[in-house]
């Protein structure tokens, strides 16, 4: 592969890994609640699925204000939902 296609495929995944440091920073995936393999497993897949369960609310409730948000939106507001796990999936 040629020198100089590293830096484009650099730039591609930069974007990536700043949201993976996110999502690992707001799910704090680096804090278990034991040390032996099945108690990190289970950590791990019930974080992953509390966050997918926030997406899935944070998506209906996105859908829900996008409905009605011409009757409350002032002139220079802009609401949205908050969603604690970084940027939403």
């Amino acid at each position: 592969m040629p020198e100089e296609d590293f830096g484009e495929l650099y730039a591609l995944r930069w974007g990536i890994e700043v949201h993976d440091g996110q999502e690992k920073y707001a799910l704090e995936i680096e804090n278990f609640s034991g040390t032996t393999p099945r108690l990190i497993a289970q950590d791990d897949h019930a974080t992953i699925l509390f966050a997918n369960l926030s997406a899935v609310v944070k998506q209906e409730a996105e859908q829900q204000w996008d409905a009605r948000r011409d009757q409350y939106q002032r002139k220079h507001d802009r609401y949205r939902i908050h969603y604690r796990g970084g940027s939403p999936p």
